[in-house]
């Protein structure tokens, strides 16, 4: 199977992604908007010895509803780590900032079938993602979905994606 392109549904990926960081030791926490006081928050809360973090999947170009901007923003203003993760039809799957700056991508086919693999892989990939987002700047400047631009977003009452 690896190799093979396969087109995936955002739940499908979302249930095989957090099943393959399992696999390396994470604690995975799917997000129910409802029981957390409403709509848009993130996906899912990944807890590892080394990352912790959010992450808001979405399927090929889907756009952030403006409950889920909201939400990320507030999350960020707290110092958490938060990031998009799109699959796309070609198998790539990327980490994003908010604002849609692409981190880190990485081909899934060669991962498909080997659970351990690919969950060691993402792993690597949200900490790759999170040492760029820190050296860069998460809160200083206009850098890109961070800090510093949800709270002027916020003040100004303006949306990022």
């Amino acid at each position: 199977m690896a190799g093979k392109v396969r087109r995936w549904t955002e739940c499908q990926f979302t249930r095989w992604y957090c099943k393959c960081l399992k696999r390396v030791g994470a604690v995975i926490l799917p997000i129910v908007g409802s029981a957390y006081g409403g709509a848009g928050w993130p996906d899912r809360y990944i807890s590892h010895r080394d990352f912790k973090g959010f992450v808001e999947f979405k399927q090929g170009e889907a756009h952030l509803q403006t409950s889920q901007r909201v939400a990320i923003k507030k999350l960020l203003l707290t110092g958490e780590i938060v990031f998009v993760g799109r699959i796309a039809n070609t198998n790539m799957f990327t980490l994003q900032k908010m604002n849609g700056v692409y981190v880190s991508t990485i081909d899934v086919r060669p991962l498909i079938g080997d659970d351990a693999k690919a969950g060691r892989a993402f792993l690597a990939q949200l900490l790759e993602a999170k040492k760029i987002v820190l050296e860069t700047g998460i809160a200083t400047g206009n850098t890109g979905g961070n800090r510093a631009d949800a709270v002027c977003d916020l003040a100004r009452g303006e949306e990022w994606i």
